[in-house]
């Protein structure tokens, strides 16, 4: 998945969050596998949590949410009410680094992944096949072209080639293209991201802010519903262009044997299973905010 071009795309839009404004690859944790063997749970949950980790790892999620604290601390630094003094921006702040921190959310999400594989017909098969095709040389090799969609020579390259002829929207290749998007949810994962990073400095800053300058869950909605088209009118083009760009020098073969191992049952379950995960580790990290911060003030004003 080119969670790296979704990155990028999300520097491309400015996702700086503003009110009004509508690389590294984890490890399976060994212990906590160990962990688990000694709570007595089965072995297939055991053997479910280690194949999204494997999922995660190998479309490098890591390396995406590691960008989320400090974009919602970069939109909080411009956000913030006047009244919120610096000793209380300082805590939000850290608050923030906490709960939207990389590992924190790649928990949740692994946890949202193996839970829906529980729940799912045959989502532990899906979950431990996508995982295993993830981890071979055809998808590793395009998952790494990928990643150079978060260089700023990709960047450049990218704004060159936008400015040229667009490829033939009807070409087989540009097609093939369109199916890989679709088949890999880009479009749904980076929205699910930008939204869920939007309602967590949202969040924050009702948080932190007094009662007359906090945004209201109405207006709050709004915000999320014109970003949320905005993203999707948007993201409907650029991403399909991204990857055409991205997979230039890909073989027509290569590319289509690619786009018929992510539209297999299995890696199209895990794919919009990834999406919901993030989605849902996010806004539980941006629901979790008001009640952390008040505990975290009670526990001040104690000392």
């Amino acid at each position: 998945m080119a969670i790296r071009i979704a990155v990028r795309i999300t520097f491309i839009l400015g996702a700086a969050l503003a009110l009004g404004a509508c690389s590294e690859q984890g490890q399976t944790s060994k212990a906590q596998t160990a962990d688990t063997a000694k709570t007595g749970a089965p072995a297939s949950q055991s053997e479910a949590d280690a194949a999204a980790a494997q999922v995660l790892e190998a479309y490098r999620v890591g390396g995406m949410l590691d960008q989320a604290a400090p974009i919602i601390n970069d939109a909080l630094k411009s956000n913030l009410p006047a009244a919120v003094n610096e000793q209380e921006r300082q805590r939000l702040a850290e608050l923030v680094e906490k709960t939207f921190a990389r590992d924190a959310l790649l928990a949740r999400t692994r946890d949202h992944m193996k839970q829906a594989a529980a729940q799912a017909d045959a989502g532990e098969k899906y979950l431990h096949t996508a995982a295993d095709v993830l981890q071979q040389d055809l998808a590793q090799r395009m998952i790494k072209l990928d990643d150079a969609a978060a260089s700023d020579e990709f960047a450049q390259g990218f704004a060159a080639f936008s400015k040229e002829t667009p490829p033939d929207d009807a070409s087989q290749r540009m097609q093939r293209v369109r199916t890989l998007a679709d088949s890999m949810r880009l479009e749904q994962l980076q929205v699910a991201y930008n939204i869920g990073m939007m309602k967590g400095m949202l969040a924050a800053r009702n948080a932190a802010s007094p009662e007359a300058y906090s945004v209201s869950d109405e207006n709050a909605q709004k915000m999320v519903e014109q970003t949320r088209a905005g993203l999707e009118e948007h993201l409907t083009e650029q991403v399909p262009m991204m990857m055409y760009f991205a997979y230039r020098d890909v073989d027509d073969d290569t590319l289509a044997e690619y786009a018929s191992q992510q539209d297999s049952e299995a890696l199209r379950w895990t794919n919009a299973a990834l999406v919901d995960a993030l989605r849902a580790a996010l806004e539980a990290a941006a629901a979790s905010m008001p009640e952390q911060f008040a505990s975290d003030s009670a526990d001040k004003q104690a000392a």
